[in-house]
């Protein structure tokens, strides 16, 4: 309750969207609660080098995987600034990660594909029809999706963009150790092609239990990775006018 999640762009690796608890309390701070994993406080402000562009912005919320995850606990109001300061007026978001139960060792693995695509782009509601004069001063136009195709050497502007993720897991361990392993890999694609996104991550939890009241948790994470952000299509599609398409040929009155 009291916790809103916008939607994002669609984009790949693009920023899921604010978070929002209990609504938004200022007009010029940021809004956004802190993120804690393990304990450990997260960077996810989209002002960091490399987290914004002009066109778009990035979170490095994408980099935490879904099948890293346990459970996840939202601490609202003044328990958020009494447990973690006045930074965490807006709430914290506690993430915690899996860990390994005694037992004999258990893989899972699993591999992922599917497409990214827009339907019927040719629909006005997609790409609208610009409209322009040219040099006589007859009205012309042109529906968006087809200039951007011809300006794409005449191939579909937009693609069915290929999902692969593959990842694999491990976890087991003794009454004194136990340990998950999991490894993960993903290659995406828009459903531009120049929307791509593309990562290997890594994660390493071990459990030490020393006797009934002392234990210890060594963890570790990696990640690399890249993303290409493809601008903004959508302010793109609607500058111009038909005459700024390659061809005009095909324009109608």
């Amino acid at each position: 309750p009291n916790v809103r999640l916008d939607v994002g762009s669609g984009l790949v690796g693009a920023d899921a969207g604010p978070i929002r608890i209990r609504g938004s309390s200022s007009i010029g701070l940021s809004n956004d609660p802190i993120v804690y994993i393990d304990g450990r406080r997260m960077n996810v402000d989209r002002s960091f080098p490399g987290g914004t562009t002009g066109t778009g912005a990035f979170s490095r919320m994408n980099d935490i995987n879904p099948a890293d995850i346990e459970s996840i606990e939202v601490i609202k109001g003044p328990a958020a600034a009494t447990l973690y300061g006045t930074e965490a007026a807006h709430g914290v978001i506690q993430i915690i990660t899996k860990r390994g139960a005694a037992g004999d060792t258990r893989f899972d693995a699993s591999v992922e594909y599917g497409v990214n695509w827009i339907p019927n782009p040719e629909w006005e509601s997609v790409l609208p029809t610009i409209w322009g004069r040219n040099s006589n001063g007859d009205l012309i136009s042109l529906h968006l999706y087809k200039q951007e195709t011809l300006r794409n050497g005449g191939e579909p502007l937009f693609q069915n963009g290929p999902i692969q993720r593959y990842s694999l897991s491990a976890t087991g361990g003794t009454d004194r150790i136990q340990y998950f392993a999991w490894i993960n890999r993903d290659d995406l694609e828009g459903f531009v092609d120049w929307n791509t996104d593309t990562k290997t991550n890594a994660r390493l939890n071990l459990t030490s239990t020393v006797n009934e009241t002392l234990s210890f948790d060594l963890q570790g994470s990696y990640l690399t990775g890249s993303t290409r952000h493809p601008g903004n299509l959508w302010a793109e599609f609607r500058r111009g006018t038909p005459n700024t398409a390659a061809d005009v040929g095909g324009t109608t009155p």
